[in-house]
């Protein structure tokens, strides 16, 4: 853009270092409004999924990651995902035994 005015030489400086320092307190659930310097939480349900693979215990997972009510994390999954957290954790028992069964040699 500039060659088309006629410059032919610019004077840049190095790269900015940033920092970001983050308290949680921007952090909002979806749906909710935002206010400035707000965004949405998108990677509990994320984290909650990968912890349910390993952990299998809605409950456990539900108040390690801070919510109150097993009954909200259920609905804030199902949201996310499209089915609630123990469908999730019957469809990635489908999903690992299929897995399995393709790495099994044939007998």
């Amino acid at each position: 853009m500039l060659a088309a005015t006629g410059v032919t030489q610019v004077r840049v400086g190095r790269a900015p270092t940033v920092g970001l320092l983050a308290t949680g307190s921007e952090l909002r659930a979806p749906g909710e409004p935002l206010g400035p310097g707000q965004i949405y939480e998108s990677n509990r349900l994320a984290l909650a999924a990968g912890m349910l693979k390993k952990n299998r215990s809605v409950k456990t997972v539900c108040f390690q990651l801070g919510f109150k009510r097993v009954s909200h994390f259920s609905r804030e999954f199902k949201s996310h995902y499209g089915i609630p957290p123990t469908q999730f954790l019957r469809w990635s028992d489908l999903q690992g035994r299929a897995a399995f069964e393709t790495v099994e040699s044939p007998r």
